[in-house]
């Protein structure tokens, strides 16, 4: 209708792929996931001299309602690490953290099959706004996002998740509030891997694991029949694929992103968890990387002085919560809030 909205179809068409689009259509009806808002966001603020977070699609998701937003004088998205993709409902909030990425789009198909009663908080790092420094420990990551929590809930029980590194800083979180003598919050794991060694000896202890995954690998594959050989190149075809897609897709986005991603990677390579008496719960996906596919607890074990209860779910560490694993997940994320919430009360 305007030049604006123009402007907005050029882009949003160039970034899905998609031809044509109407200014009502909803970008997550059409394709649209974590990536393709990173690079459809950096675009619109490139071409309009704009900060545009990725978060404002949660608020503004057509070109319609962009254009809305964009069209007002002095407008400034405000900033903040606390995301709230679903603020009603009558259930306690859950607080979901990022990945190593930053984002959080990836957690709004969750927060939807969750229902309309539970609350979904999303953390964003502090760094994907441009003027505040990106935090470089999972400790102080932790610390910043308590306080945030706060803001929405002072006091617990608390029920935290993270998606891959973001499941580090979930733990983290957890083990603050028992440190200052709280009850431990439920804590679930987003296919988290467990970084059970210091930085100084991992590389050591991952040639070792690498070797031992290897030898008895290569012992099994001459025992297997036929149909479990095809399976296990297949795997191992997958895993090699999916990294050198990742590796693709870092070296295409905007710097910030690139800036914020460092950060959290060198926060995860120096974090040491500590062993963590709540509860805590693991939706590990299928297909993993070469060195976990021999440790079925994926590390977790010496840490979880309560136990850790897995599931398995179909695809790789970067689809298991989009379309269609996404709905198991939220399934059995549900069945675990609500157990959780039970034995609060009992």
């Amino acid at each position: 209708r305007d030049g604006l909205e123009a402007q907005l179809v050029t882009i949003w068409e160039n970034a899905l792929g998609v031809r044509p689009i109407g200014i009502r259509r909803n970008f997550f009806e059409i394709g649209g996931h974590s990536l393709i808002a990173v690079k459809l966001t950096h675009q619109i603020g490139q071409r309009l001299g704009k900060n545009l977070p990725v978060v404002t699609l949660f608020e503004a998701p057509t070109i319609e309602q962009l254009a809305v937003i964009l069209r007002q004088d002095g407008w400034s998205s405000p900033w903040s690490s606390l995301v709230p993709i679903q603020s009603a409902g009558s259930k306690p909030p859950f607080f979901c953290v990022h990945g190593a990425l930053g984002t959080v789009i990836r957690f709004r198909n969750l927060s939807r099959h969750l229902g309309a009663e539970q609350p979904f908080y999303a953390l964003q790092p502090q760094g994907l706004d441009p003027s505040r420094p990106c935090h470089t420990r999972v400790e102080d990551m932790a610390t910043h996002y308590l306080k945030e929590v706060r803001l929405i809930q002072p006091v617990g029980p608390y029920y935290f998740g993270g998606y891959s590194l973001g499941g580090l800083i979930a733990l983290e979180m957890a083990q603050q509030l028992v440190a200052e003598g709280q009850e431990p919050a439920w804590v679930g794991l987003f296919d988290t891997f467990c970084p059970s060694v210091p930085e100084s000896q991992r590389a050591s202890k991952t040639a070792g694991l690498l070797w031992g995954w290897v030898t008895s690998g290569l012992l099994a594959f001459v025992r297997c029949t036929n149909e479990e050989r095809r399976r296990h190149v297949s795997r191992i075809g997958r895993t090699v694929v999916q990294g050198l897609k990742r590796r693709l897709h870092g070296l295409r986005l905007p710097a910030r992103l690139k800036t914020v991603s460092r950060a959290c990677r060198q926060a995860a390579k120096m974090y040491v968890p500590r062993p963590y008496a709540g509860p805590m719960f693991l939706f590990r996906s299928r297909y993993k990387p070469l060195t976990q596919f021999r440790n079925p607890h994926v590390g977790w074990t010496e840490y979880a002085l309560r136990g850790i209860e897995i599931r398995e779910i179909d695809g790789d560490h970067d689809s298991v919560l989009l379309e269609p694993q996404v709905r198991l997940v939220a399934e059995e994320l549900a069945a675990c809030l609500q157990n959780a919430r039970k034995e609060k009360h009992n």
